[in-house]
């Protein structure tokens, strides 16, 4: 191949190897054009190098511009060395002449009638006016001198005779004679190289004539891409038109989806529905519309894109680009298909879910049969949710601006994206990737969510199996039951919701982020614009003065060759003219590879572009997802507060009801106690359900951010074994419940009292439980704030690139040994609990009850009813501290039924007691708080200090109220006094339950600001001062370490109860 390509390149400069037959009579001449031959030779050599792409011909340009600079430079520096040698040897002839004419003047005739020879004959030689013998020695030895000394006659000795004279004469004639012979031959060898050089112009025009037959070539073909190209935008714009009757379909999938729900509500309700509907029409209408002027937008920017693109590919490599074009378009094209293909698959599952909420419509219409009173507290709790939705509905106003905000700069963006839309579709492949791992990620999720629903089956499925054994449980229980699980639900949605709104602001920050990045990124491709736009002006400049300067020289060439003749003369015009347009054709291509290079930065910059609004499009994806959500919210709030009016309604006909079974109560006192000590381990039960039913939430939570966060599975393995972990805690208790049932014996009395004793301290471990349920929530904020602590360690972890694999799986050790170690502390806490609580109440309630053989004989079908209800309690999962006002209401109860007004009072100051030891509490934990939070001073904590502040005037006031009641209870003695004492001390121990949330709350806030300043060698040693704070919270700070590890190691108390072990 490079004997070829030699070859190639003497064929291609002919005009350069065949021109070397220099003159041998002058070593100077020679000498100095076999250095002009190696500087040509250097030049084609470096002008002959090619690369296979632009960005490598632009390095190259830029890196062999010097080099090629340097090579001009030698070769004019050659080039005036000749002309001035010339210049010197007219000079000679010019003075020699002169002395010829004032010597012999009989020869004047004959020299000067060689004279135009010599002028023709014009080399840049200095021939050395020396005697034949020195005629090739050094140039720079002129002897003019001696000849001039030699010819003046008047200045010389008067005794030389004019023989001498002539004979002297003679010689410089004939050496003179000689020097101009030789100038003959240096002409004729001129005039042979002159020649040659004409035919190399001719051979340089040729090649331009065929560079420029390539150059429409390559128009031609790029004309022909650029039709393909809009054939394959035609084929897009059809796929979008699918794409939006694909959508239109989708929406009446919704709409028929919103008509099934309208069926599950009264008449009433249909002109609400019938608005929100027109407001979510209205709010897609108008995402529909933003939609098409995206649409049209981008149809705008793609016709600008196309004169672009018409005025840019006039380079060689345009035919490449296009090609590549092409390629990607296709790729545009599958991609359209696969979208297509995605929207029938959610076709589909939009029927699937039409036909599940028919189904969901079939059982609420058979639930709404059997829903009962008991609702004082409910309206309470929705009136709570109501405000929950209405913040939702405030944040969500609060997105929608920042969503006009976003709009407004993607529109001012936009504007800045006319002109760098050219390499917009070679970003789809890496989309397509990033929505892969999105589909993955939703699988994964998808396959939990599915663990989980079928766990609910099942346990929805034992419930079912249980129903049908309960003959003798009480409908309002179930019913209320009932009421609970659908809250419940209403504030999981809600929670959900939240989530969602969260992770939307987070991608709105994100968006941000990466437009104020783009903006910084444009800034610097202007600058850098504007630096190659000072370097062209600069080249030109340089190039102007360049023009100007050899301008000057040509004109001093033309004054120093104004002595040869005619022809010469306009052979050396042409020869400028050709020099001209050769450097013309130089400045173009110059301008032609700055061009290059600038529509490289520009495709750069329309990538980044194109990135960015790839981001925005998947924010208004996912905030038009949020405002569905929203919808469903809200038509979720509408069923409830329609259910609500009916349950009012019903509550009144129940009172009257209860009014009528008041009369009975009194008459059947014993049935009625061994009901609510049954009613009391059925929520004891319940409860302890509900605390595992929390853990699993947690799980379940950590497990979800864990495999966003590090994508992996050990997360998968840690909920497997909190899966196991709560199927064995369930087992552990229905085998208490089953096994430890009372044994028939031959003393009913003896019998009875066991009863007693069980019941007694069955309810004593339900109001431990009450108790312990809400020092769990503060534990789950620790596990959240622990959690958030490793979810920064792993991003630290991932920025990491050396020991990635083992940090990941020592934080998934971490979040496991977490996980057990608060599993076991809520284990431990049940235990101790009991253990404390149950001697005073059995000593304080085993002469209030009695039972008789016939209640006695009952206890079997309450062992179902207490199954049922923990299945239940598991499968719907309730709030920790509704749990506690349901034990307080069920205490209120048995107030309310008892007869004895000094069992009544007992009652009313054991709870004013525990309130009492619960808002002291609460006092050191306030303080606590106050003096952490003294110390800062950021806005953030200063609302921590009003919140602060309002909780202990709260704790003031209920210690005034409990001072109060205490005293009325002690010096009243009316039964229906007494009552009205009850109820108030009932409504103070709800304060003091939502003033525990709060305080919670408020910790949890604190440590989650403390977990973002501290780091990971202080987040260690945040997590052990978080755990002493919740020991000191649940014990008040009366019991020390070793009480703690003494009650640990206690074994059952009673037979009701097991011991937790560890799986």
């Amino acid at each position: 191949m490079e004997v070829v390509a030699k070859s190639n390149s003497k064929r291609m400069y002919s005009w350069w190897w065949d021109s070397h037959n220099t003159p041998k009579n002058s070593k100077w001449l020679q000498d100095n054009l076999a250095d002009m031959d190696s500087n040509v030779k250097k030049m084609i050599k470096v002008l002959e190098e090619d690369a296979d792409s632009f960005a490598r011909r632009a390095e190259m340009y830029y890196r062999k511009r010097p080099e090629l600079m340097q090579l001009v430079e030698e070769f004019y520096r050659a080039y005036r060395a000749l002309a001035e040698r010339y210049n010197h040897a007219t000079v000679v002839i010019h003075k020699a002449h002169q002395t010829i004419a004032e010597e012999l003047p009989n020869q004047v005739s004959f020299i000067f009638g060689d004279e135009s020879h010599t002028g023709a004959d014009g080399d840049p030689q200095t021939p050395d006016m020396r005697p034949p013998i020195r005629a090739r020695g050094d140039p720079d030895d002129v002897p003019f001198g001696k000849a001039r000394k030699g010819l003046k006659f008047d200045d010389g000795d008067e005794t030389v005779s004019e023989y001498e004279r002539a004979t002297k004469a003679e010689a410089e004639v004939a050496a003179l004679k000689d020097f101009i012979s030789k100038m003959e031959a240096e002409k004729e060898a001129t005039l042979a190289q002159f020649e040659k050089n004409l035919e190399r112009l001719s051979n340089l025009e040729s090649e331009i004539s065929r560079a420029q037959e390539d150059s429409t070539r390559l128009n031609d073909k790029a004309s022909s891409a650029e039709a393909e190209i809009q054939i394959l935008r035609q084929v897009i714009e059809k796929l979008e038109s699918e794409k939006e009757s694909t959508l239109v379909q989708y929406q009446q999938c919704l709409q028929r989806i919103a008509d099934l729900e309208e069926a599950r509500k009264d008449a009433g309700e249909v002109e609400a529905e019938t608005l929100a509907l027109k407001e979510s029409l209205a709010d897609k209408e108008a995402a529909l519309d933003n939609y098409r002027q995206c649409l049209t937008t981008i149809a705008n920017l793609e016709e600008r894109l196309r004169k672009a693109e018409e005025d840019a590919w006039v380079i060689n490599e345009r035919a490449e680009m296009a090609g590549v074009e092409v390629v990607n378009l296709k790729q545009t094209i599958s991609k359209l298909t696969e979208d297509k293909e995605a929207s029938e698959l959610q076709y589909q599952q939009c029927l699937n879910i039409i036909a599940d909420l028919k189904l969901k419509l079939y059982s609420t219409q058979e639930e709404t049969k059997r829903l009962s009173s008991e609702l004082e507290d409910e309206a309470a709790k929705l009136k709570f949710s109501e405000e929950k939705c209405t913040v939702l509905e405030r944040s969500n106003q609060n997105l929608h601006s920042e969503l006009d905000g976003l709009l407004e700069k993607l529109g001012n963006q936009s504007q800045k994206l006319t002109e760098k839309q050219t390499e917009l579709v070679k970003l789809w492949s890496n989309v397509q990737e990033e929505h892969l791992r999105f589909q993955e990620a939703e699988t994964a999720f998808q396959t939990l969510q599915q663990l989980h629903s079928q766990s609910q089956e099942e346990l929805n499925n034992l419930a079912a199996e249980l129903r049908g054994k309960s003959q003798i449980i009480n409908n309002l229980e179930v019913r209320n039951n009932e009421l609970h699980e659908e809250i419940q639900q209403a504030k999981v949605e809600s929670l959900t919701s939240v989530a969602s709104v969260e992770s939307l602001q987070e991608d709105v920050s994100s968006l941000k982020e990466t437009i104020l990045k783009l903006e910084a990124e444009v800034e610097l491709k202007q600058e850098e614009m504007y630096c190659l736009k000072e370097e062209n002006s600069n080249l030109r400049e340089c190039n102007e003065t360049e023009k100007i300067a050899l301008v000057e020289k040509n004109l001093m060439l033309e004054n120093s060759i104004s002595h040869l003749n005619i022809e010469l003369g306009a052979a050396k015009g042409k020869l400028n003219t050709l020099k001209e347009a050769c450097q013309s054709l130089s400045v173009e291509n110059h301008h032609t590879a700055i061009e290059k290079l600038v529509l490289v930065e520009f495709f750069r910059q329309v990538k980044s572009e194109a990135e960015k609004k790839s981001t925005a499009r998947k924010t208004i994806d996912k905030l038009i997802d949020a405002e569905t959500e929203n919808l469903q919210l809200k038509s979720n709030l509408l069923s409830i507060r329609s259910a609500k009016d009916r349950l009012e309604d019903r509550l009144r006909e129940k009172e009257k009801e209860l009014e009528e079974v008041k009369t009975e109560v009194c008459k059947e006192r014993c049935r009625v106690e061994l009901w609510e000590s049954q009613a009391a381990t059925f929520f004891c039960d319940k409860e302890v359900l509900a605390v595992h039913e929390t853990l699993n939430k947690t799980m379940t939570l950590e497990v979800a951010e864990a495999y966003n966060g590090l994508k992996s599975r050990s997360v998968d393995v840690d909920k497997r074994r909190a899966i196991v972990l709560l199927n064995e805690s369930i087992r552990s208790l229905e085998d208490y419940v089953f096994v430890n049932g009372p044994s028939k014996g031959h003393d009913s009395m003896n019998e009875s009292l066991k009863v007693e004793d069980m019941c007694l301290r069955i309810k004593a471990i339900a109001e431990a439980i009450t108790e312990k349920e809400k020092l769990l929530l503060l534990e789950n904020s620790n596990a959240y704030s622990m959690l958030e602590t490793a979810m920064k360690q792993v991003k630290e972890l991932k920025t990491d690139s050396g020991g990635g694999g083992r940090s990941m799986r020592k934080l998934s050790g971490k979040t496991r040994k977490q996980s057990n170690e608060i599993e076991i502390v809520t284990k431990d806490i049940v235990l101790d609990q009991t253990s404390d609580g149950s001697s005073y109440e059995i000593t304080s309630k085993r002469d209030t009850l009695e039972l008789d053989s016939h209640s006695f004989f009952e206890l079997k079908p309450v062992k179902t009813h207490k199954t049922e209800t923990a299945v239940k309690a598991k499968a719907k999962g309730k709030s920790l501290s509704e749990e506690s006002l349901v034990v307080d209401k069920l205490e209120i109860f048995d107030g309310f039924m008892d007869p004895n007004i000094e069992v009544n009072k007992r009652k009313v100051l054991d709870r004013l007691g525990s309130d009492l030891k619960k808002l002291e509490n609460l006092q050191i934990t306030v303080k606590d708080l106050t003096i952490k939070v003294e110390t800062e001073e950021s806005e953030e904590y200063a609302t921590i200090k009003g919140q602060l502040k309002e909780a202990e005037e709260a704790v003031e006031k209920l210690f005034n109220v409990n001072e109060k009641l205490s005293t009325k209870v002690e010096s009243e003695k009316d039964g229906n006094r007494s009552r009205r004492i009850s109820e108030h001390a009932r409504r103070g121990s709800e304060k003091i339950g939502r003033l525990q949330l709060e305080i919670q709350r408020i910790q949890f806030l604190l440590m989650k600001l403390e977990g973002e300043k501290e780091s990971k060698a202080k987040s260690k040693v945040s997590d052990t001062k978080s755990k002493v704070l919740l020991r000191d919270y649940i014990y008040g700070g009366s019991r020390s370490v070793t009480m703690k590890k003494t009650t640990k190691k206690r074994t059952a108390f009673c037979g009701c109860a097991q011991q937790s072990t560890s799986p």
